[in-house]
């Protein structure tokens, strides 16, 4: 009910709460239709033609595949759009590891569980948690690129890093390089979605 068109296709796919915004492409003549910014206009405006209402009733049992196919269809076919996931080869972060023998990752898990990265203090603190916060706190700098994890390290981590904001990529990196980590420029093949207007023969 009164949801974001884009957010509508996320769900259908399971990606409402996992896919970034900067894995989002939208292949329209005029993307501000699709993504509200509040720069340019106020939300109860943008609302009276952002948003959709959307009801599906299906069968019981019905298969993931099958689920998302008919829900994209349906938004497809009454938008006149067409979402979709694709793979695309695109310049991104890489988080991975310089040093992988010093033991520099580690936790003392009998302190507790913290996270402070997306506080306002000038020392940010992991206790006992994932590098994937990283991650997730790098997405969430607007317009960035797609950061991605390739530390392949599993487990917890204690950490102390001086960052006054993720999108001083400077910093991350200073603040990260203690722990045997390092943030470089790449491109790798990642999973996005697409949003373009349908066009009939």
């Amino acid at each position: 009910i009164n949801f974001p068109i884009v957010r509508v296709y996320l769900l259908a796919f399971g990606k409402l709460l996992t896919l970034p915004d900067n894995r989002i492409i939208l292949e329209v003549k005029d993307p501000a239709m699709y993504h509200f910014d509040k720069a340019k206009s106020y939300l109860a405006e943008w609302n009276k033609t952002g948003v959709v209402c959307y009801e599906s009733v299906l069968p019981f049992g019905i298969s993931d595949s099958l689920r998302i196919r008919m829900l994209t269809q349906d938004m497809n076919k009454y938008l006149n759009l067409n979402g979709r996931m694709e793979k695309r080869r695109l310049k991104c972060l890489v988080m991975s590891r310089a040093d992988t023998t010093s033991g520099l990752l580690k936790t003392n898990g009998r302190i507790g569980r913290r996270n402070t990265l997306h506080s306002n203090e000038p020392i940010k603190q992991l206790r006992y948690a994932h590098l994937d916060n990283i991650i997730w706190e790098l997405n969430d700098v607007p317009g960035s690129l797609p950061a991605v994890d390739e530390t392949n390290f599993p487990g917890e981590v204690d950490m102390d890093l001086k960052i006054s904001s993720f999108a001083n990529l400077d910093e991350v990196r200073a603040a990260i390089k203690p722990y045997g980590l390092t943030l470089q420029e790449a491109s790798r093949e990642l999973e996005v979605f697409v949003l373009s207007e349908a066009t009939h023969q």
